[in-house]
């Protein structure tokens, strides 16, 4: 039996669970499909649903913050441009969209 990640079946059997909503993902450098395409990257664009936010570690969506391991600040993820969220930093609230 072959082993699937929950993202895999999310985006092929499940879509159903989220069509509609506003999402946001927790993801990390290592967040990737068995095709190597980043979760976010596969999230963005979907059509049925809408992601807002990404949230992980300090160092970053994608670990473009690794060489910084002081907590960052909020910012937005160099690829999707979606805000990112650290969840080890002091609280944060997304801007108004």
């Amino acid at each position: 039996m072959a082993v699937r990640i929950g993202i895999e079946v999310l985006l092929t059997h499940k879509r159903n669970l989220i069509r509609g909503a506003r999402i946001g993902v927790v993801v990390h450098p290592a967040s990737v499909l068995p095709d190597l395409r980043h979760t976010a990257d596969a999230l963005f664009g979907s059509g049925d649903f809408e992601l807002v936010a990404l949230l992980g570690p300090q160092h970053g969506a994608r670990g473009e913050k690794q060489d910084n391991m002081v907590e960052s600040e909020f910012y937005h993820d160099p690829i999707s441009i979606f805000p990112f969220i650290a969840c080890m930093a002091k609280p944060a609230v997304l801007p108004n969209q």
